[in-house]
């Protein structure tokens, strides 16, 4: 595999997941619509988002205290909901954070957003 196909192979999920974002904002206008996940700056931050989706992290907040319960269940289907937390110390020295909610009965991870850049 050349040089050129590797570069085109790691940039294909990116390009995909941009697609994706795209499309959510693009369909939300609605009055409480979904929030698109955000989108990393750089290679650090698509790891960790890479690693939040996978669920990596720890619970921060249950469905008792989430007020966005009744939107997380109209848009991605039932809970129970927890929000969570995923930190990361990438090689620059900085932290980076991030905060999502996820189903614990469909295993979704959605509405990634970083916290701390």
């Amino acid at each position: 595999m050349s040089e050129a196909e590797k570069d085109a192979a790691k940039a294909k999920p990116i390009e995909d997941e941009l697609e994706k974002n795209a499309a959510c904002r693009a369909e939300n206008n609605v009055s409480k619509p979904a929030i698109c996940d955000e989108e990393p700056k750089d290679l650090c931050e698509q790891l960790v988002l890479a690693e939040a989706k996978a669920g990596a992290g720890y619970q921060i907040m249950h469905d008792a205290k989430i007020g966005d319960e009744p939107r997380l269940i109209a848009h991605y289907g039932m809970g129970p909901w927890i929000k969570k937390e995923h930190k990361k110390t990438c090689s620059n020295g900085k932290q980076k954070v991030i905060h999502y909610f996820h189903s614990l009965s469909s295993y979704k991870n959605v509405e990634l957003k970083f916290k701390k850049r």
